[in-house]
């Protein structure tokens, strides 16, 4: 169970996105790269074998153009949207929940954000106003698992 201290930051980070979605909506996405997480299972590492650079560097260039409703109007095979918040902290893997703990970004859970560039591969970060700081790669869909 979450501490208290921990409840009220995520309940600060869930308002902070309440107010994001009302002011920066018409907003473009900032891709930022300062906070990469380069250890662990979901290493942001350009040498892994899994890493797909074009496809990356693509749908980056694509997300920069549009602006953060046009993202989240996107959806899946199941109508559902591709990138959305990470909000419920429980369901984010044992893995997960290590590298935020191992890079002292805990506080900062409420803010994570996913984009999906195909079925399975994710890209994790931080959403803060219209700054995605990218934080992990995950292929596989592992960071925050969906049980079918």
């Amino acid at each position: 169970m979450a501490s208290k201290v921990k409840q009220v930051k995520l309940a600060k980070s869930e308002a902070r996105k309440q107010v994001q979605l009302q002011q920066v909506a018409s907003g473009k996405p900032h891709f930022r790269f300062e906070k990469i997480d380069r250890n662990g299972k979901f290493a942001f590492d350009l040498s892994r074998s899994d890493f797909k650079a074009g496809l990356f560097l693509d749908k980056m260039m694509m997300y920069s153009c549009m602006t953060w409703v046009d993202i989240s109007k996107q959806t899946h095979d199941r109508g559902k949207s591709k990138h959305h918040y990470l909000d419920n902290v429980e369901r984010l893997s044992k893995d997960a929940r290590d590298r935020l703990k191992a890079i002292d970004l805990e506080d900062m859970a409420g803010d994570l954000f996913s984009f999906a560039f195909t079925n399975m591969l994710r890209i994790v970060g931080l959403r803060l106003d219209d700054n995605f700081y990218v934080l992990w790669y995950d292929p596989n869909h592992e960071v925050y698992p969906v049980k079918r």
